[in-house]
């Protein structure tokens, strides 16, 4: 036979158990309010209605009333009622656990959304034309963020910058730098930096021994270049730059970055061009020198979606924009 002791165990037990059913299954469609959960947390703390109105600023009776309407909605007993007090019963300390919990979740949310509309937490999904990534000021960009907004996370995705347009369309990065931008409303951009572009020579190019070279050296040479469907504005600016020059390169293999072709200028494939930021970043025996009568060069464009109000978004393209101003007014050499 059970004890009275088990039979009390057992009571307990099922409090507790319908408790927890109460607060952590939504499909009951409970009608409880955040104000419940905070008036009962007063009272139960102060185990006293009045004390626990006057924590929670409200006048007694509101909050009487509110600690009933919370018991009867549970279809549970949550006080025991004394002479000067309440006292909680069992079924009562669970559901305090419980309703705890619940109210710093909810006030954790509330600063979490606070900062997200700051800017200072989330994430924030980058896309950029491989090669762009090393200009000194994405690089400067870039680090000023992390440290300006730890409570972001980064993310990179290399890409041509027609790959980058369908991402953004698609919502898989926020901001992109490109060297084309599409003609779409549904798109902003703006120019955020811009280098020369130099020649790049493979390793024992007799144009070695010059300095500076002429665009005319570049007239049916082996010349490894893209795609015009990668990048359709730059490549037509490089295009419009050889035909001023009445030069027609001889592409012999095409590529998808600017770092692919100077792999393949490494590899004797033929000459391309390179951003100057990127002088530093070649493969060992790639000859790099200026062109001294090229127009075209290496434009990154910042492309971001019109309806897209992220302050993350917003703070990136200040610091690009700080960045590149700064690198404008102290020049360095290619």
């Amino acid at each position: 036979m059970r004890t009275i002791r088990q039979y009390r165990q057992r009571a307990a037990q099922r409090s507790r158990a319908a408790a927890r059913r109460a607060v952590l299954h939504p499909q009951s469609h409970l009608l409880v309010e955040l104000r419940h959960l905070r008036y009962f947390v007063a009272a139960a703390e102060e185990e006293h209605f009045g004390r626990g109105a006057k924590r929670a600023n409200v006048v007694q009776p509101a909050l009487t009333r509110a600690v009933h309407e919370l018991e009867r909605e549970l279809g549970v007993q949550l006080f025991d009622r004394l002479a000067r007090g309440v006292r909680l019963t069992e079924t009562g300390r669970v559901f305090l656990n419980e309703a705890r919990a619940i109210l710093t979740q909810v006030s954790q949310a509330a600063d979490r959304a606070r900062q997200a509309a700051r800017g200072q937490v989330g994430t924030l999904a980058i896309g950029f034309v491989e090669g762009l990534n090393f200009h000194p000021a994405f690089l400067d960009a870039i680090a000023r963020f992390r440290t300006d907004y730890p409570g972001i996370e980064l993310s990179f995705s290399p890409g041509s910058s027609a790959l980058q347009w369908r991402r953004l369309g698609k919502g898989k990065v926020q901001l992109a730098i490109v060297q084309s931008v599409p003609r779409d409303p549904a798109l902003q951009h703006e120019v955020v930096f811009e280098d020369p572009l130099l020649l790049a020579l493979p390793p024992g190019s007799a144009a070695l021994d010059r300095s500076k070279v002429s665009v005319t050296l570049l007239h049916g040479i082996p010349f490894v270049w893209f795609r015009r469907e990668a990048s359709p504005e730059f490549y037509d600016s490089v295009a419009d730059a050889f035909a001023v020059a009445g030069v027609r390169p001889n592409v012999v293999q095409t590529v998808s970055s600017h770092v692919a072709c100077g792999s393949a200028v490494a590899a004797g494939v033929g000459a391309s061009l390179v951003p100057a930021s990127m002088a530093s970043l070649l493969p060992p025996g790639v000859g790099l020198r200026p062109i001294v009568d090229f127009g075209a060069r290496a434009i990154a464009h910042a492309l971001w979606r019109a309806d897209d109000s992220s302050p993350a978004v917003a703070a990136l393209l200040k610091l690009l924009r700080a960045a590149a101003a700064r690198r404008v007014a102290t020049p360095r050499e290619a």
